[in-house]
């Protein structure tokens, strides 16, 4: 079983086409963001420090940046962010003037949004804003994805 996305492919900082099944873990968090939006650049630091508190038990967190422009734009603007943000996790590039597999996938059409799936691509949770309320609830759907709860939450 799979997260149904092994066959998309999303850039790495370096500008390679990589396989999102490359992101396999127990516990995924895509934290889709883009430099240009105050929440996202808001939220980066409880993302940082849900991974740093997470990471040892299971948690994969890696950022999804989207960003506006041709490809080189779009990487060399998340490759800034990660330096100018102080992001302490993988990020992954899905230039936003392009087709997403990803986005669509998820459903992503509001910034930052974060989903939180299983290796099997069950979501635990989908979240947006990036507000202290809806970090609150990411924070609780990751506590119940790993104590074993089988419930997902939308």
């Amino acid at each position: 079983a799979g997260t149904g996305l092994e066959y998309s492919r999303v850039y790495d900082l370096d500008g390679n086409k990589q396989p999102v099944g490359a992101l396999a873990g127990d516990l995924i968090l895509l934290d889709f963001f883009g430099s240009w939006c105050g929440p996202c650049r808001r939220a980066i630091p409880a993302i940082n420090e849900l991974n740093d508190r997470y990471a040892s038990m299971g948690l994969h967190v890696v950022g999804v940046a989207c960003e506006y422009g041709q490809t080189s734009a779009a990487l060399r603007a998340a490759d800034d962010a990660v330096r100018q943000f102080g992001i302490k996790y993988p990020v992954i590039v899905s230039p936003m003037d392009e087709a997403s597999e990803l986005r669509d996938h998820f459903q992503v059409s509001a910034y930052p949004t974060v989903v939180l799936v299983d290796r099997t691509g069950q979501v635990y949770f989908k979240g947006e804003g990036g507000d202290a309320q809806s970090l609150r609830q990411l924070d609780a759907a990751i506590q119940r994805a790993l104590s074993g709860s089988r419930v997902a939450v939308k």
